[in-house]
């Protein structure tokens, strides 16, 4: 989960650089240099992020499946 976060905030911070520089007319070295300054931080905000999300939510599902399994057993009624 961690690279698909990173490679999607990488983008998007990739080509919202980009497009900056392009509205505002900065020169394509700087506008270049800051769009990938900005890939490669949110690309490894992302992986974090990811990986925080990954590790939540398979704990979550792990708590769920030992409490069903810690369960009582309902009585039968037969």
């Amino acid at each position: 989960m961690g690279r698909t976060y990173a490679g999607v905030l990488g983008t998007i911070a990739f080509t919202t650089t980009v497009a900056r520089g392009l509205f505002h007319g900065g020169g394509f070295q700087t506008t270049l240099t800051a769009a990938v300054a900005c890939l490669i931080a949110f690309a490894a905000i992302g992986a974090i992020a990811g990986e925080l999300a990954g590790w939540i939510v398979a704990d979550s599902i792990r708590s769920n499946l030992f409490e069903e399994a810690n369960a009582k057993p309902m009585k039968s009624e037969s």
